[in-house]
């Protein structure tokens, strides 16, 4: 399934044409019959951090939804983004982080477009310092990354966004470790763009036992991991640099 994540930082409003960002603090979003501005299929993640001093509280209004999309709120903690509840019907949400994230999904799986609107604000509270998160984030200099439960095994229905931002010209994503297989096939994928969002070509799909090296064209490149079945396979490691 595809998506769009534009990395927008700091304390902002994202516009209901914007599909998918990073937010940091306090921000909010609304949604008024948005489909039509996306792909589809397609699936929107909003990742809401709090840098880690106090907690995020959330509050989703759900106006409207139908059969052909739905609305998930993720967990960031211990280096899992966990889905928490699945949102089917219009309501009031109130949603507290036990980590320092929580993801907002809008998921449209089908190529129907879908009645939905909807809106979130959310606001950091408190100075406790909160020690678990997520996995995602927008990464600069060499760094290494691995799927949440790495090596041990690979957990159902995890979602991780990184988007990477080189001062070289380049980006270039190199495996140490790749096995993302079960009993009954692939149980993850791993999805590489050349560039901070989905409308930017897609470099390479991973979803299984071996992978060769990819470099972007220019300074950004955006991976995306989702694992689909829980498995004894430990998933993926990989450095990224800039090149």
């Amino acid at each position: 399934m595809n998506f769009i994540l534009k990395p927008i930082l700091g304390v902002t409003d994202i516009p209901g044409n914007i599909c998918g960002a990073f937010m940091s603090k306090r921000g909010s979003f609304q949604c008024s019959k948005c489909a039509p501005n996306f792909g589809k299929p397609i699936s929107c993640y909003y990742v809401l951090q709090s840098k880690g001093t106090g907690h995020i509280h959330l509050t989703l209004n759900l106006t409207e939804i139908d059969e052909h999309a739905r609305i998930t709120i993720r967990q960031g903690v211990h280096g899992h983004n966990l889905l928490e509840d699945t949102l089917k019907q219009p309501g009031s949400y109130t949603k507290i982080a036990r980590g320092t994230t929580m993801v907002i999904g809008l998921e449209l799986p089908t190529a129907v477009w879908p009645a939905v609107s909807f809106s979130f604000d959310f606001e950091t509270r408190g100075d406790s310092n909160v020690r678990t998160g997520g996995c995602g984030g927008i990464l600069r200099d060499f760094q290494f990354i691995t799927n949440p439960g790495y090596p041990s095994r690979m957990t159902k229905d995890d979602v991780c966004v990184w988007v990477f931002y080189a001062q070289t010209p380049r980006v270039r994503l190199e495996f140490t470790s790749l096995n993302m297989t079960s009993i009954f096939g692939s149980a993850a994928s791993l999805e590489i763009y050349d560039g901070d969002k989905i409308t930017d070509p897609l470099l390479r799909i991973y979803d299984k036992e071996s992978g060769s090296p990819v470099e972007s064209t220019g300074n950004a490149m955006l991976i995306y991991f989702h694992s689909y079945l829980s498995t004894s396979a430990p998933g993926f490691s990989a450095f990224v640099r800039g090149v």
